[in-house]
């Protein structure tokens, strides 16, 4: 019999921020239908867990994500790196938020245009980020990819979908 997580969108968290991330892990804690599989702090590690590499071989304990929600400012490797490496990549079900705390327009639109499927600014406030999360569990639907015939309709939703 099925359980409740198989219907969750899993999620893979990248983030190096130490505050930032046990904010984040304790707003899933409030979430119905996403699960978080995961957190890395760095592009290099969020790379390894996605190609199942080195730790992250076993897919078990370390699900496939479909959801992969991206900081873009991390030492090592970056989330513009990460961004870059998956345009090389095939991962069909893959969705990346990115969730940053920069709101630079230029960050937005690179992001956007090196393929995230939409771009959230991190609130401050516990309560913003659970509201924020929600929204986007509410809408992640629309990010599938029956729902998204081409790449280009991807940037057009992200400017529609107001989270």
């Amino acid at each position: 019999m099925p359980t409740t997580d198989k219907l969750k969108s899993l999620v893979l968290m990248v983030d190096d921020s130490d505050d930032d991330g046990t904010l984040l892990e304790l707003a899933f804690q409030k979430l119905d239908q996403f699960r978080l599989v995961g957190r890395v702090t760095d592009g290099h590690q969020a790379i390894a867990y996605l190609k199942g590499e080195g730790d992250f071989a076993n897919r078990r304990k370390y699900p496939m994500p479909n959801i992969l929600l991206l900081d873009l400012r991390m030492p090592r490797v970056d989330g513009f790196d990460v961004l870059e490496w998956l345009r090389t990549q095939s991962f069909p079900q893959l969705r990346v938020v990115v969730f940053s705390g920069s709101d630079c327009r230029e960050d937005v639109e690179k992001a956007l245009g090196m393929g995230a499927h939409l771009y959230r600014t991190k609130p401050l406030r516990f309560d913003e980020q659970v509201s924020m999360l929600k929204a986007l569990e509410i809408h992640i639907g629309f990010l599938q990819p029956a729902s998204i015939p081409a790449r280009l309709g991807q940037k057009s939703l992200q400017r529609d979908l107001d989270l």
